[in-house]
């Protein structure tokens, strides 16, 4: 086989050059990155990716949002911004810029977005460790928050929310606690989508002669609550949002925000007289159960006496007997861990 002469591979090598064109050659202090939004390479001088990590970070430190509003993807990002730029992976520490900087120019500090980090600070303050002080400045900042968040004041229940992470975390709006102070177990992030709204005409139709904050008013509320409950034998879960409502009141009064309590109560019975006992809601209370009986750790003779409710219940519901079955799947949600009375669901609220 013949190869080819150096004056092939030059007029070869001339081709190339004049088909694809020369190299490009980059300034000094300047990185060839792909533009996100064009998808085009462009040369792009390492001060200015400096200068945009600087702005961002000055715009969280002084501004509404903390870094920890950001999910845990974002999270890593910022977390790897230093490692990086140490690397000079230049072009990686843009895109991580562009990422975080996207993600806070489309959040908005409306209802939605404190209730939702209302509950995720709720996990974090339950699980760290703090001083008596510490542990009381936060629950009087999350009492602050849930009587501001309860009118709508959304700006100032955000700024409250941020005041509690500073005591949790210390350091700036910008810096971030281990990873693993901020997940459940086996790595998942907290779940914060159980947002439930409540509006001031919903509070008043169940509770229109409510016209205080006391505390005996909690307790009165609370009380016929639970009268409204046992008319026909239900649980929260039976209820719209019931499980998360009941979570709510509970945040609430164990932080002595007693307004927001008694919001939610009057929700609660509100929403009671929207069920009815029948086929709906009996599916749905086997279809509850069944999740919580894949949760539950049972032993051998509780399991026994469940799978021996369940298979009543489930023959009750067959001859449509409704109500029986609904009363035999109360018996096997307290086999599950679920209060055996009623009152035992708002214990907290009348003391």
């Amino acid at each position: 086989m013949m190869l080819p002469g150096r004056e092939c591979l030059w007029g070869l090598a001339t081709v190339v050059v004049l088909v694809l064109g020369p190299p490009p050659v980059l300034a000094a202090g300047t990185v060839s990155c792909v533009n996100p939004d064009t998808e085009k390479t462009e040369s792009v001088s390492i001060d200015s990716i400096k200068e945009r990590a600087a702005y961002l970070q000055g715009r969280v430190e002084q501004g509404e949002f903390h870094i920890l509003d950001l999910n845990a993807e974002l999270r890593a990002r910022r977390r790897r911004i230093q490692l990086d730029m140490n690397s000079g992976r230049w072009c990686v520490v843009r895109s991580h810029l562009f990422n975080l900087e996207g993600e806070l120019n489309t959040i908005g500090v409306d209802l939605e977005f404190v209730a939702e980090k209302f509950h995720r600070l709720l996990h974090w303050a339950r699980n760290k460790s703090l001083s008596r002080s510490a542990r009381g400045r936060v629950n009087d900042l999350f009492s602050e928050a849930a009587d501001a968040m309860s009118v709508d004041r959304t700006v100032t229940t955000n700024r409250k929310l941020n005041e509690i992470l500073e005591v949790l975390y210390g350091g700036t709006r910008w810096d971030l606690p281990p990873e693993s102070e901020l997940l459940l177990g086996q790595g998942r992030e907290v779940q914060t989508s159980g947002f439930v709204e409540i509006r001031d005409y919903e509070v008043f139709d169940a509770c229109p002669n409510v016209n205080d904050q006391s505390r005996s008013t909690l307790k009165a509320v609370t009380r016929e609550l639970v009268q409204a409950l046992k008319l026909d034998n239900l649980r929260p879960l039976d209820l719209k949002d019931g499980e998360l409502l009941h979570h709510d009141f509970q945040s609430y009064v164990g932080f002595g925000a007693l307004w927001p309590a008694i919001r939610v109560a009057c929700i609660m019975i509100d929403r009671t007289g929207d069920v009815e006992i029948g086929l709906k809601s009996v599916i749905q209370r086997f279809m509850r159960i069944n999740e919580l009986y894949k949760a539950a750790s049972l032993d051998a003779e509780s399991t026994r006496k469940f799978r021996a409710l369940i298979r009543k219940a489930a023959s009750r519901l067959a001859a449509q007997d409704f109500e029986k079955s609904h009363l035999v799947l109360n018996e096997a949600l307290v086999i599950l861990g679920e209060p055996a009375s009623l009152k035992d669901y708002f214990a907290d609220s009348q003391r």
